[in-house]
């Protein structure tokens, strides 16, 4: 990157590793009025920053999926047992309700 810089007219200046995975930076100028377009041959700063930190939301955020999941398993389960229940007790009356009939 740095030769293909030059070769396009800028002064690089700084390089460097942006502290993710193996990604790196390089910080070109172009050049400054009456300043010589060639390209020098002058090493530019190396400055490399830290690696970025872990994120911390990630850990309470699975917390709070699980606990929701498994509120909301249970209240959609119940939802179809509490249906399938008042389905047979409505059978079971209108079968009492008919026998009495009789």
């Amino acid at each position: 990157m740095v030769a293909l810089l030059r070769d396009a007219g800028f002064r690089v200046d700084e390089t460097g590793s942006v502290g993710v995975s193996d990604l790196h930076y390089v910080l070109a100028m172009s050049p400054r009025a009456g300043e010589s377009t060639t390209a020098d041959d002058a090493m530019p700063a190396t400055r490399s920053l830290p690696p970025l930190p872990k994120p911390r939301w990630i850990v309470p955020a699975i917390v709070v999926a699980a606990i929701a999941a498994h509120l909301l398993v249970p209240l959609a389960v119940a939802a179809r047992v509490t249906l399938w229940v008042g389905v047979v007790l409505a059978v079971v009356v209108m079968a009492h309700v008919v026998a009495r009939k009789r």
